[in-house]
């Protein structure tokens, strides 16, 4: 890019937190998306203890049934705890996947461009060895609703000279 032009996020953080707020609060598909969403969390916040409490117990109960000899019953609670853990991350990774696809084509259906004004303001110093001007540029936000937004500067081309 030129020299006066920049695409970019300024806050990106707090874009980026409107943005997610946007997206649980659209109306879309009549809420189920947020309904889907906050029983998935209400589901990982309740199955994440009881998972690992009960992998922990079946490795505990396999411990001391290895000490007491009785190899079965100790591989198939090590088979349990296996199982148990597999199927919890393998739900938390379909999970995730499928919030994050339903975001990214809410995010790319619902941009918002904020355009920046950008005002150039030269102040030239009194050296004799250099003269030259120092500009500096300062943008003003011209729209902003809080959805999503891209914010682009644009120099103005009149003032390049």
């Amino acid at each position: 890019m030129g020299e006066g032009k920049s695409v970019g996020t300024p806050l990106l953080d707090g874009e980026k937190v409107t943005s997610e707020r946007c997206w649980i609060r659209s109306d879309e598909n009549s809420g189920s998306q947020r309904r889907g969403l906050m029983g998935d969390l209400t589901c990982f916040l309740l199955l994440t203890p009881l998972a690992a409490v009960s992998s922990f117990l079946c490795v505990e109960g396999a411990k001391r049934q290895v000490l007491w000899g009785n190899s079965l019953e100790a591989g198939c609670l090590m088979a349990l705890a296996t199982f148990l853990i597999t199927v919890y991350f393998v739900w938390n990774m379909l999970t995730i996947r499928y919030h994050m696809k339903i975001f990214l084509g809410w995010r790319l259906k619902n941009q918002n461009v904020k355009l920046l004004r950008v005002q150039r303001i030269s102040t030239a110093t009194d050296s004799s060895v250099n003269n030259y001007s120092v500009e500096t540029m300062a943008p003003e936000v011209l729209a902003s609703n809080g959805s999503p937004s891209v914010s682009i500067t644009i120099s103005d081309p009149e003032r390049n000279e």
